[in-house]
């Protein structure tokens, strides 16, 4: 029988989704408590479904399906025998595969009557079939679809088709009703997306039926109370020439350059700044259009220079907010990676402004700025200065706002000043503040070497061993054991034993008829939805066993999203701080699953990257949520930003496309390639090319600059952002347990840092 072979969909279906798989082993392995039982038959009629083998054995269907790769995917089920491909479940696949694809004609046709066939999934075609049909016709079979559905959403929907159906009455009718119930809202704010949306099919509605100073309205709207949405793009060239009796005022442009200042587009800000006449009373004055362009270019992150100079002009215009702008004059310095001016410019405004807030931030980035750059002397002086300010309450005044960060900042300067004995002190109160345990058993093993410097060995060499015990498998403690190996110390068992109990009986798992139903056809994620709305029945099957039940029935499914979270919710820290058995294994793989091995696997070994390690940065990135969407625009899996990704489609030589991204075949390719880059820039060490992933090879570069003789525990204690600090340690505490998990191994970090090598010119 073929990888493809044997998917029986219906009645008397007696394999389970493991047996499914063509390839790694998806269910609970042997040493999971747990049978899988047939499940029930789908109502409706029974189509069985005998696959024939694919010409290639790259990607099966199957495979290609579940990894959302729908090229491959239409590519093989169109190499199956023309019968298979006839078949009612086949049929509804390929619909969806073409949809994917674009073919929206061709899946319309699959689609057409299917539901009859198939009332498992009856709703789910009907849907389908009407979003195909609002973009290609018949406009109204979507537009009896619609009229349905309650919404604002649908209610534009139903709008657009009436419009492309050529019932422009039906469709104003419809998109009016839709805007007088949004204007009735109190949160219109959170509406402003469809709200756009119907007041764009309004306007072109109404420049159709001859109106346009209504259509330029509409467009005017947009222009102003969604300047960045995407339906603003060219809204201003619409409203002049639908409206051109209508011109912005000085305060309308300067509301939208004041957007895009804030979204950091500072082409679209000088344009809206360069349309307004010389300012009167009430206008904004010059400054503020200086400030304006300057934040512009500082969110923009793109032209810090640009943004200094401008934030000098506004200062110099005007005194109102001259110490704010001379402050981030400074900053945009910095950031220009002119910090040596910054400092001298830091220094000047605390002298110039005393009291002014600006004047405590100022002297902490003096402090900061020698502290990023290794320089550990003058970074503990300047810590003294701030502290000596504002590290202690003055009658009424509040300790300073840097108080807190600016002491570990100094305790980790100690250290590498080489005040052993002093780093001792202050890492010790440093500890005690800590609740992230991973994060804690760095600085808990970094405090022991400081003691062993100072002399306390036996002292430092009992520290390292309580980090070993209390927090095993974290990099604090692969690097306690590094220091152990160093002074030839014998070594204790990586993670403590657990204590041996019965496994209890075995669990009577299935998936429920219609997620078995769409696993079966590869659709796992649609699967992982159904068993999310039968998750209180599901785990009323065990009672007693409820986290476990939801775990390992999750675990059935190539992914991996809502298993995760079930772990958070469910999984016990006592549980993963022991030795993995048959009775807890369960809940170690369902807080480090593996989910679409086909594609991590492939793109790992294809760019050579460490075992297990494009899982470590997944977990950490997007907890396996593959259509995720950062507050920072990354999405999917790996988290890429559209303009890393766009480059990696360069490199790579394929079509870049953003909708693309939260599939995860084409994502993980683009992370593993980007991950394998900075891996290669960072001299082949993970927890550099972590930090490299998380703030960009620059940041790193920087970082590495002055790290002659410096060890990886400090490195990463000295790392300035504390995101990106907890980010290194549990990305690295991932790949250990994933190693320990999968492989029965160790995961060393090495102690020494390689020798500094700048990152390319090019580096992104």
């Amino acid at each position: 029988m073929s990888r493809d072979a044997a998917v029986w969909v219906g009645a008397g279906l007696a394999t389970a989704l493991a047996a499914c798989s063509p390839s790694a082993p998806r269910g609970p392995g042997p040493a999971d408590a747990a049978v899988v039982k047939p499940i029930p038959p789908v109502r409706g009629r029974v189509v069985p479904i005998a696959t024939a083998p694919a010409a290639s054995r790259d990607l099966s269907w199957l495979e290609a399906v579940r990894m959302a790769d729908w090229s491959q995917a239409e590519k093989r089920i169109s190499e199956l025998d023309a019968a298979v491909q006839q078949q009612a479940p086949m049929k509804y696949l390929m619909a969806r595969v073409l949809s994917h694809r674009g073919k929206r004609e061709a899946a319309i046709e699959l689609l057409t009557g299917l539901e009859s066939e198939l009332p498992v999934v009856q709703q789910e075609i009907l849907s389908e079939r009407a979003a195909l049909q609002l973009e290609v016709g018949p406009f109204l079979d979507a537009a009896q679809y619609y009229a349905g559905r309650a919404g604002a959403e649908n209610s534009w929907r139903l709008g657009l088709a009436y419009h492309r159906a050529k019932k422009d009455d039906i469709a104003l009718s419809t998109v009016n009703v839709a805007l007088t119930r949004l204007g009735a809202k109190r949160s219109r704010k959170k509406h402003h997306d469809v709200t756009a949306k119907l007041r764009d099919l309004r306007a072109e509605i109404l420049e159709g039926s001859g109106k346009p100073a209504g259509a330029g309205r509409d467009h005017l709207w947009i222009l102003l109370h969604a300047p960045t949405h995407a339906l603003a793009v060219g809204a201003l060239e619409r409203v002049e020439r639908l409206w051109p009796t209508r011109k912005l005022s000085n305060a309308e442009n300067y509301q939208l350059a004041d957007a895009f200042a804030e979204a950091g587009r500072p082409q679209d800000t000088d344009a809206a700044i360069e349309r307004m006449t010389p300012p009167v009373a009430g206008d904004a004055t010059l400054a503020d259009r200086a400030r304006t362009r300057a934040w512009a270019r500082y969110n923009g992150r793109q032209d810090y220079a640009g943004a200094a100079a401008l934030f000098a002009q506004a200062a110099d215009l005007e005194a109102k907010h001259r110490v704010q702008d001379r402050f981030y004059a400074a900053r945009s310095l910095s950031r220009a990676e002119q910090d040596e001016q910054a400092i001298t410019d830091y220094a000047q405004l605390a002298k110039s402004y005393p009291t002014s807030s600006y004047a405590e931030r100022a002297i902490y980035l003096i402090a900061r700025l020698h502290y990023i750059h290794g320089d550990f002397g003058p970074a503990r002086d300047a810590y003294d200065v701030y502290l000596k300010r504002y590290g202690k309450k003055k009658g009424r005044r509040q300790r300073g706002r840097f108080e807190g960060v600016a002491r570990y900042e100094r305790a980790i300067a100690l250290y590498g000043a080489k005040q052993y004995a002093e780093a001792d002190k202050a890492l010790a109160t440093e500890i005690g503040k800590l609740k992230d345990s991973h994060f804690k058993s760095l600085i808990r093993e970094l405090r022991a070497a400081a003691q062993i410097a100072a002399g306390a060995e036996s002292t430092g060499i009992a520290g390292l061993l309580r980090v070993l015990r209390e927090h095993p498998m974290t990099l604090g403690a692969s690097l306690a054991r590094a220091r152990l190996r160093r002074h030839k110390h014998e070594l204790p068992p990586l993670i403590p034993a657990s204590t041996p109990r019965n496994p209890g009986p075995l669990l009577d798992l299935h998936l429920p008829s219609k997620a078995q139903w769409l696993a079966q056809l590869g659709l796992d994620r649609e699967a992982e939805a159904e068993l999310r709305k039968n998750r209180d029945a599901i785990r009323e099957r065990h009672p007693d066993r409820r986290g476990e039940t939801m775990c390992r029935i999750y675990g059935q499914l190539g992914t991996a999203d809502a298993r995760y979270r079930e772990g958070q919710q469910v999984v016990r820290s006592a549980a993963l701080s022991r030795q993995p058995t048959a009775r807890s294994r369960w809940a170690w793989e369902c807080i480090y699953p593996r989910p679409f091995a086909e594609i991590v696997s492939a793109a790992s070994g294809k760019y050579g990257l460490p075992k297990h390690y494009a899982y470590a940065i997944m977990r950490q990135e997007s907890a396996f949520r593959p259509s995720v969407v950062s507050s920072a625009k990354a999405v999917g899996l790996m988290q890429m930003i559209p303009p890393t990704a766009k480059r990696v489609a360069l490199a790579l030589g394929v079509p870049y496309e953003a909708s693309a991204l939260t599939e995860p075949a084409y994502n993980v390719r683009f992370g593993a390639y980007y991950l394998d880059l900075v891996y290669r820039m960072f001299g082949d060490r993970v927890t550099l090319a972590a930090a490299a992933y998380n703030a960009g090879p620059n940041a790193v570069d920087t970082w590495m600059r002055k790290t002659e003789g410096m060890e990886l525990d400090l490195w990463v204690a000295r790392i300035p952002y504390l995101e990106t600090r907890r980010y290194v340690t549990r990305v690295a505490s991932n790949l250990a347990r994933y190693t320990y998990l999968y492989d029965q191994g160790e995961r060393e970090f090495e102690l020494a840092l390689p020798p500094y090598q700048p990152v390319p010119d090019d580096a992104y």
